[in-house]
């Protein structure tokens, strides 16, 4: 049987789970303020655009547009390099585990929610994400459109 791991190796592998945790934490508060900016800024550009007495200009329309996709791929940067940090952190805390060489520390980080989520093909919160942000950018590609093509 293997020793316990030292109180430093304890220590790095507590700090690094935790890193990981505080990630995903972020991950949905990340995410839920983009969805929210997107949905406010869709709602007032719909609004502006629809309710204008005056014609409103091609240019800002399109302009408009060019906002709301620039968000959009904001939003898929952040949803990129989240779930990439979090990755850094589990797979730095299975190389401090796999190093103690303690089995039942190395099952337990090998275990780890993250694992747990990527292996379900149905449902994925990355998935989501990136389908929610791709549907905004298609309809602000929309608003583009019919600011280039004035159908409005």
């Amino acid at each position: 049987m293997s020793e316990p791991p030292s109180t430093t190796e304890f220590e790095v592998l507590r700090f690094l789970m935790e890193c990981s945790f505080k990630e995903a934490g972020l991950f949905w508060r990340r995410n839920s303020v983009l969805l929210a900016a997107n949905l406010a800024s869709f709602a007032a550009a719909f609004g502006y655009l629809t309710s204008a007495d005056d014609p409103i200009s091609w240019s800002a329309r399109m302009l408009v547009g060019i906002f709301g996709v620039f968000l959009c791929a904001i939003w898929a940067l952040t949803i990129a390099s989240g779930r990439f940090m979090n990755h850094v952190w589990v797979s730095e805390a299975k190389q401090v585990a796999k190093s103690t060489g303690h089995p039942q520390i190395i099952a337990a980080v090998n275990q780890t929610p993250s694992d747990q989520v990527s292996k379900e093909p149905e449902f994925s919160a990355t998935k989501l994400m990136y389908s929610l942000a791709a549907g905004f950018a298609c309809a602000w590609i929309l608003v583009s459109g019919i600011g280039a093509g004035g159908w409005i």
